[in-house]
Order: structure tokens, then sequence, then C-alpha cells
């Protein structure tokens, strides 16, 4: 015997999930007001190889700050697949001070070059 939900009940489900993950979605922060909130920095810094055979450029990341302020994800946008890891490593150590969202802490995302 097979047993079936009803289709509205599974609706039902999967519209309440999504109104719950709609609401924990990360706001969009400038860069220049996100560099405000910085409070610890890891510069990278451009590996060996790189620099010996002459790689150079700019490398944009996305970067996800949970509510303590940690950057809790980092994606890669554009850049050189050699310089891309060292930036990557560097920002996952960086610090901000916790963004506020009606007074509370909050996940942001911006855009580090």
């Amino acid at each position: 015997m097979i047993l079936r939900k009803p289709k509205f009940a599974i609706c039902a489900a999967l519209a309440a999930s999504c109104l719950v993950l709609a609401e924990d979605k990360p706001d969009r922060v400038e860069p220049d007001i996100a560099a405000r909130n910085l409070k610890a920095r890891v510069d990278p810094t451009t590996p060996p190889l790189a620099k010996a055979i002459g790689v150079g450029g700019s490398v944009v990341v996305d970067i996800v700050t949970n509510e303590t302020g940690r950057v809790a994800s980092v994606t890669l946008v554009s850049g050189h697949p050699m310089l891309a890891p060292a930036l990557i490593e560097a920002v996952k150590k960086w610090e901000y001070i916790a963004f506020l969202k009606d007074g509370k802490p909050w996940s942001v995302i911006t855009r580090v070059d």
C-alpha cells in the first residue's frame, strides 16, 4: 500500500520553507559602506609562480558575513586562476564590525576587489 500526501500539503510546506529562507537572505551592502565596518584585514600575497611569470591583475569576490561579522563564505566573481586562491584565503580571515538591521546583527553580502 502506498501512502500519498495531498498535493496542497506539499505545496504549502514548500511555500513555508521558501518564506523562511527568504527571511534569512543577507542584504547586499555597497563595498565602500562595508569597508567602514572592516576591523581586521589580511592582505593577500602574490603566489611565487604567478610573480615569476608576471601574472597580475585584480580578483573580485563576493563575501557573505554572518551576524558576528565573520566571513561566512567567499564566491569568486572574476580574476586570474593563479591569483584567486590567495585573495580567497586572505578574505576568509577578515573580520567586520557586525552589521545591524533594525538594531539586530545581520548577515550581509558585499563585493571585494
